[in-house]
């Protein structure tokens, strides 16, 4: 008798290369983003439940050695390094327009 397919969010990597199956997966998937005004934007991973173990703010994290990526965190501060820079360009073009 053939084994069942697997069902729900999780694939093991061996059946994934088995049958030649690439996904980006669930968590990469539920992430998104969008405008809450004109400057500022939400990012979110959709209230996951393994989304707050992934960041490494979860209670099991105190637990475990998996201490999370820290993504949201990380891409928040790169975010606001990047604005001065950004800042800068738009005042250029304003000043541009107004000379």
């Amino acid at each position: 008798m053939a084994q069942p397919e697997p069902e729900g969010l999780f694939h093991s990597r061996a059946y994934a290369l088995a049958h030649h199956y690439f996904q980006t997966g669930h968590y990469a998937r539920s992430i998104n983003g969008q405008m809450v005004s004109s400057l500022h934007g939400l990012i979110t991973d959709s209230n996951v439940v393994y989304g707050p173990w992934l960041e490494g703010i979860g209670s099991r994290n105190q637990t475990t050695r998996f201490k999370g990526y820290s993504i949201f965190r990380k891409t928040r501060d790169k975010l606001q390094g990047m604005v001065p820079g950004i800042l800068l360009k738009q005042v250029k073009k304003a000043i541009g327009r107004l000379t």
